[in-house]
């Protein structure tokens, strides 16, 4: 249900409805609405390429970039995230060579889920009932 906002303009409305928008279209939109940062060019490129996989238009990507450049930041937190969004219905696994560095990638991607701005993109976010690091649902 809509909410009304005392002091906002049309046009600042009209705004915010489009940066929405483009947040749930664009993984590179998402993570500035969702996330406290802009993403430099070389992060919007993967997000680029993982979109694209999500869409249907590559089965397999290989990432290569030196280390402390964002690719688990990117890969394992924002765009699972943004995949939740956008795809209601996907099961997302973490795995990877340690359960303390898949558990701390749900805690990021669940505070995410979990936030008031996802909440005002996808009008969803976490299950109360379902809240582990290692299994929680979303309530869509």
């Amino acid at each position: 249900m809509p909410r009304i906002v005392p002091g906002i303009s049309p046009a600042e409305a009209a705004a915010e409805l489009l940066r929405r928008d483009e947040a749930r279209k664009d993984p590179a939109k998402f993570t500035e609405f969702v996330f406290p940062f802009k993403p430099a060019r070389h992060h919007r490129l993967m997000l680029s390429v993982l979109n694209e996989a999500l869409h249907g238009g590559q089965d397999r990507i290989l990432l290569c970039a030196p280390p402390g450049h964002g690719k688990s930041h990117y890969t394992s937190i924002v765009f699972p995230a943004y995949c939740l969004g956008v795809k209601k219905e996907f099961r997302l696994i973490a795995a990877t060579h340690t359960s303390d560095l898949a558990n701390k990638w749900s805690r990021r991607v669940r505070a995410a889920v979990g936030g008031d701005q996802f909440r005002r993109l996808f009008d969803f976010g976490l299950q109360p009932n379902s809240q582990a690091v290692e299994r929680w649902e979303t309530t869509a």
